[in-house]
């Protein structure tokens, strides 16, 4: 709905191009599908591999930017910081040594980004871009393991901290002189979490952390 109303505007007396004049924000839905590799270290196996109990799964993300156009400089370039918030990824797993200890856990991330675009000039409202982003991200993960033999359950809540970097491709499309729609995909690298140890001395961590976004977004230009 919100693209078809895009379209709609654009049809009906849009700039022919976005105006590029310096500061905008605003903000991003980020409908995702995501996943991770599993590790475990310690455990009931001495460090036996852990089996997902499911694929990458779909989730979703929101957040908002700000940035800067420097095309009146010469450059056909953005410069942005993003903040978002992506909801949790159910990442259940278990042992393969000893399937009766089962790990549910559900991990939410918080990230802050640096990103930077280069813009194509098509003379119509849509304009083509590519971007890279790097930063940081901070992943809260909330876990229970699990003995099913004995009922043992035992949960921690653990924050750990990763850098995290992007690749993303789209495009904008200029709806009136101060409003901007995008419409893009972003591969992201968040890194890696961690439950940290249990009493029993296993732990699972989660390496290469990454997600397939769709970035609908919508721009206010100053």
């Amino acid at each position: 709905m919100a693209m078809l109303a895009i379209i709609i505007l654009t049809n009906h007396g849009a700039r022919a191009d976005v105006d590029d004049r310096g500061l905008y924000m605003g903000l991003r839905l980020l409908p995702a599908v995501s996943g991770a590799d599993e590790r475990l270290n310690g455990g009931q196996g001495g460090g036996s591999f852990v089996q997902r109990g499911d694929d990458p799964e779909i989730n979703i993300g929101a957040g908002g930017m700000i940035g800067y156009y420097f095309l009146p400089f010469g450059m056909p370039l953005r410069a942005e910081i993003e903040y978002y918030h992506r909801l949790r990824l159910d990442f259940d797993t278990r042992e393969t040594a000893a399937e009766s200890i089962g790990y549910k856990n559900n991990v939410a991330t918080d990230s802050v980004m640096f990103n930077l675009y280069y813009d194509w000039s098509t003379g119509t409202p849509w304009r083509p871009y590519v971007g890279a982003g790097i930063g940081w991200a901070r992943h809260s993960s909330d876990v229970t393991r699990g003995n099913n033999n004995t009922g043992a359950r035992e949960r921690r809540r653990v924050d750990s901290d990763s850098l995290s970097f992007s690749f993303q491709a789209g495009l904008r499309v200029a709806i009136s002189r101060s409003w901007v729609g995008e419409i893009g995909y972003r591969y992201i690298d968040m890194g890696q979490f961690d439950t940290g140890a249990f009493s029993t001395g296993d732990r699972v961590v989660g390496d290469d952390y990454f997600s397939h976004d769709i970035i609908l977004g919508l721009v206010f230009l100053f």
